[in-house]
């Protein structure tokens, strides 16, 4: 999916969602407004439909979610106390996301 396509997403700024990452360069922005995200990467990121958090990025203005990814349940590459968690992205397609262990129950297989 091209960024253009991305931003042409209906959305309603008041409902948090969850979308990618685009990049200027190595620099981490909103695919919506174009603002630079990088100095919001941390955990503790709202994620909709879920009492999980993940790591990652977000904007306020832009009431979106961009998670880290994973590559399945164990979330390779992350901590221990990391698991990978199924999270549908605003753009249909569903992406394993790192989240504490402790949100994830029989729902991240």
């Amino acid at each position: 999916m091209s960024d253009t396509e991305q931003v042409a997403l209906s959305r309603n700024p008041d409902e948090r969602q969850v979308a990618r990452l685009d990049r200027d360069g190595r620099k981490p922005i909103c695919p919506d407004c174009g603002s630079y995200v990088g100095h919001t990467k941390s955990g503790g990121k709202t994620l909709p439909d879920t009492d999980a958090e993940a790591f990652g990025w977000s904007c306020r203005d832009c009431s979106l979610t961009f998670p880290s990814h994973c590559h399945g349940p164990d979330a390779p590459g992350f901590n221990s106390s990391m698991a990978g968690l199924k999270i549908e992205f605003r753009d249909g397609e569903t992406r394993w996301v790192p989240v504490p262990t402790r949100y994830v129950g029989g729902e991240s297989a």
